[in-house]
């Protein structure tokens, strides 16, 4: 799977005002612990330092789950855009 987030960036430098940061993981079957749409997801890197990383860099905590590996496309609109891409 791929975990991506598109959010404000309050560094004054960046023109689009605009961050992203993006990861991969597997998905793996698991009891659904909770109410509404959750997923087991392996990362990688491993889950604390991706869990680090977006609290260290002020992301929010929700990020969109892709099914599929989309993250050449995401570095591509990323570069189109001007947007910074963190990956992890």
């Amino acid at each position: 799977v791929t975990l991506f987030r598109i959010d404000r960036d309050v560094d004054p430098s960046n023109r689009t005002g605009l961050r992203m940061v993006v990861s991969r993981g597997e998905s793996i079957p698991a009891p659904n612990h909770f109410q509404g749409n959750t997923a087991t997801v392996i990362t990688e890197p491993d889950a604390a330092a991706l869990v680090n990383g977006i609290v260290t860099g002020g992301y929010p905590h929700h990020l969109v789950i892709s099914w599929i590996d989309v993250r050449p496309g995401i570095r591509q609109m990323a570069k189109m855009l001007g947007i910074p891409l963190t990956e992890w």
